[in-house]
């Protein structure tokens, strides 16, 4: 039998640990995605405004902000905070809207085949 010294153990748990994390956070931000993309529908037309040089991109707090204007239905400032983060992939601090906005469909329609899946695999289960 081979044993598992304790950084293994601990390196393991960490791993573990980091996963779940991570999928929790998934979780909030596609539960942000579905709000955002249900409770505001002239996102866009907001987002276009406030770019002032027509570049397309917009800082992370312009964008916080508008989002908080926005008073998204049960949109929480945890959801907030994951969306704009995962939004800054190159943490420069500024996000293209449109990518921004095609993400939001993307992580709502993953949700939605995630569903699907799950109710098929519980049909093939009984």
């Amino acid at each position: 039998m081979i044993r598992q010294s304790t950084e293994e153990r601990a390196s393991r748990i960490d791993v573990e640990l980091s996963k779940e994390t991570m999928e929790q956070e998934l979780n909030a931000v596609r539960s942000g995605a579905r709000k955002i993309i249900q409770g505001a529908p002239n996102l866009y037309d907001k987002l276009s405004e406030s770019d002032k040089l027509s570049e397309g991109l917009l800082g992370r707090d312009i964008l916080q902000r508008i989002l908080e204007a926005e008073n998204i239905n049960q949109l929480t400032q945890n959801e907030i905070d994951l969306i704009i983060k995962h939004a800054d992939i190159t943490n420069k601090g500024y996000i293209n809207y449109t990518v921004f906005l095609e993400k939001l469909q993307h992580l709502v329609q993953e949700s939605k085949n995630d569903v699907v899946l799950r109710r098929f695999a519980n049909t093939v289960k009984h």
